[in-house]
């Protein structure tokens, strides 16, 4: 059965902190289905293998043309830990300019012990096919990071240079920028971050919450 799609959510994880782990994703998510007959059954790679295989077939039905159902822009948001902060005022940004965003910026279960290293893949494969954006956030912090390159590679086009696959490069960063960057848009202010996102067909909720504080500059 096809899942329902929201016209409104934007993926929050403390909606969802007090359900089980094979419910934590809304209904309205592609590979819903898939994640709740998989989840507990992720022990091995073999395991991943199998679930990434359907969540590709799954992609292929729902996302065909590479676009998500209604035409809704998600923006999958990936950074450290260390850089929450930041994290929040780009989810704000792209917020602000009417897309969605999906965020597990405070998610404590994904640094748990009580989550094998392969339930963690899938959770961040099932945000990636919900996902048609991608933006890295790259500092000291990040550089190293074995996730953020995995994920900026996941979602972005597969053309040689894409435009649903951007970066924000902190301004104080003294370390080699990664070569993959320049496969995508290269970003070093909040302008700039609103000037790569297109114009929304399908606007997303109003933020709820404070504002962060600004990018630093």
């Amino acid at each position: 059965m096809p899942e329902p799609i929201s016209d409104s959510l934007s993926y929050d994880w403390a909606e969802f902190r007090d359900h089980s782990l094979d419910s934590r994703f809304p209904e309205w998510a592609i590979g819903y289905s898939l994640w709740r007959d998989f989840s507990y059954r992720l022990e091995s790679l073999e395991d991943f293998k199998r679930f990434q295989q359907e969540m590709a077939r799954e992609r292929e039905r729902r996302r065909g043309n590479g676009v998500l159902p209604k035409g809704i822009t998600r923006v999958f948001v990936s950074h450290k830990q260390e850089n929450r902060d930041e994290a929040l005022r780009v989810a704000w940004i792209i917020q602000n300019k009417g897309h969605h965003f999906w965020l597990d910026v405070l998610e404590p279960t994904l640094q748990s012990n009580s989550l094998r290293p392969i339930q963690v893949a899938g959770i961040i494969e099932m945000a990636l096919l919900n996902c048609s954006h991608v933006i890295v956030l790259i500092t000291d912090d990040s550089v190293r990071s074995r996730w953020i390159p995995y994920e900026y590679g996941r979602a972005k086009e597969p053309t040689p240079y894409s435009l649903n696959a951007a970066s924000w490069l902190h301004p104080a960063i003294s370390q080699k920028i990664p070569e993959y960057l320049y496969l995508g848009v290269m970003t070093g202010s909040e302008k700039d971050i609103y000037d790569w996102l297109p114009p929304a067909l399908q606007p997303g909720p109003p933020w709820s919450g404070p504002e962060p504080p600004p990018l630093p500059r």
